[in-house]
């Protein structure tokens, strides 16, 4: 979700901090306008990114995202100082279990803190 390549529309157009493609881009995108942050760790972005792709599968049904019944998680990949590194299965279920857990209680996520 955040990376760079080419939009929906195609043609290679540099993105810059992050991004997101598909049908449910829109709804990613926005959720990620207002919970990114740079320089974050990369639970932080993780937790980021799982978050909005949940906004997405919530206002797009072509949208896949967490299955917690069947086990079937998001991949998620850190690239930092330190290489490229895929977060394993049991890493992102806790991301979307803790996700899942603060839903109840604010079921449409966090909210972006207002900056001054």
């Amino acid at each position: 979700m955040a990376q760079a390549g080419p939009p929906d529309g195609g043609g290679p157009y540099e993105r810059r901090r992050f991004d997101a493609i598909g049908s449910g881009s829109i709804f990613a995108r926005g959720s990620l306008k207002k919970l990114y942050r740079d320089g974050a760790s990369a639970d932080g972005t993780a937790r980021t990114l799982i978050q909005a792709l949940y906004d997405a599968t919530d206002d797009d049904s072509a949208t896949g995202g967490p299955d917690v019944t069947r086990k079937i998680w998001p991949i998620v990949s850190v690239i930092d100082a330190d290489g490229f590194r895929r977060l394993t299965d049991q890493q992102v279920a806790g991301h979307v279990e803790r996700m899942l857990e603060a839903r109840l209680i604010s079921p449409d996520g966090p909210i972006a803190p207002l900056r001054q």
